[in-house]
């Protein structure tokens, strides 16, 4: 029998690799005026839909160490790395948009194409909310952290853990973002 894809979320635990969350504000600093005493303008930026990218074993450390009131600040993750996800047919307009005629779409579909990460619908029977999530399409030049305390509070409130990739869904996805990072640009191409 197929290992599902997905695996129900964890209302109460640890944040886990692969946990696709609903409903995340970032805050970014847009400008530092001059002087100590103004405050820094920040603009919010809302996220539908978010993938945790952070490694499990860091992201239970972390969750244990909180837990037991120690935080061990060796054991502590200061961010959480998550990687904005789209709509898959959002995506393919945008792709269809801007690389008329080329098979960009289809490497993408067949996760062919470093930069992104294709990821199955999530059935309503898996989703905590229960209406289940279309097909989704990560985007790695798209990844950003947030403070972990920010995200575990945000979870508190207006964010939602939907549901968790299952292994090796969460492998593959780790791997392709390891693949992705460890890319290496030549000035110039070996072929003539």
């Amino acid at each position: 029998m197929e290992e599902p894809t997905y695996l129900g979320s964890t209302p109460n635990g640890p944040l886990r690799q692969g946990e696709v969350i609903s409903t995340i504000v970032q805050h970014i600093v847009i400008e530092y005026p001059p002087g100590d005493e103004q405050r820094p303008r920040v603009r919010e930026k809302k996220h539908p839909l978010v993938i945790v990218l952070s490694q499990d074993c860091d992201l239970t450390q972390d969750f244990m160490s909180r837990a037991d009131n120690s935080v061990d600040s060796r054991q502590t993750l200061h961010n959480i790395l998550l990687c904005e996800v789209e709509n898959s047919e959002v995506m393919k307009n945008k792709a269809d948009q801007v690389a008329r005629g080329s098979d960009i779409w289809k490497r993408i579909l067949q996760n062919k194409d470093e930069r992104f990460q294709y990821l199955r619908a999530i059935p309503k029977e898996l989703d905590a909310l229960g209406k289940g999530v279309d097909p989704l399409i990560a985007d790695f030049k798209r990844t950003f952290t947030l403070p972990t305390e920010t995200l575990y509070g945000q979870l508190n409130g207006a964010a939602n853990r939907r549901a968790c990739l299952n292994s090796p869904y969460r492998e593959h996805l780790s791997t392709r973002l390891a693949y992705f990072l460890a890319r290496v640009a030549l000035s110039r191409e070996h072929h003539p």
